[in-house]
């Protein structure tokens, strides 16, 4: 340090967890995610059967508080995930989500409609495959064909397709509808993947069919100074039954004592350059029966 040059310290602009949320946006927090432990940054499944750990529970959470968010006197069925930015883990929650629901034994379909970057589609590895492009495009007609069972009980995915150089254009046609509505006789939720918002339009558009939208904030990551704009989304209803999820909170800086640190830089994007606790009753998975977990490999360590 150079003599008589007072240190300044950088201020530090990043959301440090739900308080600087609750003091801006106003939309109801329904789901509050751990970080991942840093042995396992770059891993995006972790929901499993009977798994007893923080993420796993806290995604249970979600599920049932997604219960509690009627619209028009009915739950909510096709569920947009999106963000501001890339990175928040928006990809990262619709494919829990969906093990989360599928574990209770609702039939599931995810839905890519990332048309630039297909995240779901990747971990699924199903880049390559017709999808929802192709649908769009009057290239396929037979979605059944297009709609692809997964390894998970319950679990369908419908790929993004080919990636088309007019999303947006695509988005806004009539077979986008058609699409959903036909889903909505077909599963028990429908979970759309898409884009940040705050990159480009095409979550806009497609949000027209959802009936709630989780707008997901990762601590550490999303400056507190785009706050606002998020309140200024929900309170001018851009977005169809807003609410949020927050992601990696570091329960161990918080003092929860829960151990968990780190998130990696898994979910950079490469073509874009309050809540609800459960407080009506702990939640159970019920009698369904699975014929497999949807658990991961474990490395056995030395006693």
């Amino acid at each position: 340090m150079l003599r008589g040059v007072a240190f300044v310290p950088f201020p530090y602009t990043k959301v440090r967890g739900r308080s600087d949320v609750t003091a801006v946006v106003k939309a109801p927090i329904v789901g509050e995610i751990p970080s991942k432990p840093k042995k396992q940054a770059n891993q995006t499944l972790f929901v499993e059967a009977g798994a007893n750990n923080q993420i796993s529970e806290a995604f249970r959470i979600l599920r049932a508080n997604l219960s509690f968010m009627n619209v028009n006197g009915a739950r909510p069925q096709v569920i947009a995930m999106t963000s501001t930015m890339a990175g928040e883990g928006k990809s990262y929650i619709a494919v829990n989500l969906a093990m989360a629901c599928a574990i209770s034994g609702k039939k599931v379909c995810l839905v890519d409609i990332d048309l630039r970057k297909m995240a779901t589609s990747r971990f699924f590895k199903m880049r390559g495959k017709k999808g929802m492009s192709e649908y769009l495009s009057e290239q396929e007609s037979d979605l059944d064909s297009l709609i692809q069972a997964t390894a998970y009980d319950n679990v369908s995915v419908l790929p993004g397709g080919v990636i088309p150089p007019n999303p947006a254009e695509l988005l806004m046609s009539d077979r986008f509808e058609h699409v959903i509505e036909y889903l909505r006789g077909k599963f028990d939720f429908v979970i759309l993947d898409n884009p940040p918002l705050g990159i480009v339009a095409d979550t806009g558009i497609a949000n027209r069919v959802a009936d709630l939208t989780l707008y997901v904030i990762r601590v550490g990551h999303l400056d507190r100074r785009q706050l606002p704009a998020v309140q200024e989304i929900y309170r001018s209803n851009q977005l169809r039954n807003m609410a949020v999820v927050l992601t990696d909170i570091n329960y161990e800086i918080l003092n929860y004592s829960m151990g968990y640190t780190g998130y990696g830089k898994y979910y950079g994007y490469r073509y874009y350059g309050h809540t609800y606790y459960n407080y009506y009753s702990s939640y159970a998975e019920g009698d369904v029966e699975h014929r497999h977990s949807y658990g991961l490999s474990r490395k056995k360590h030395k006693q």
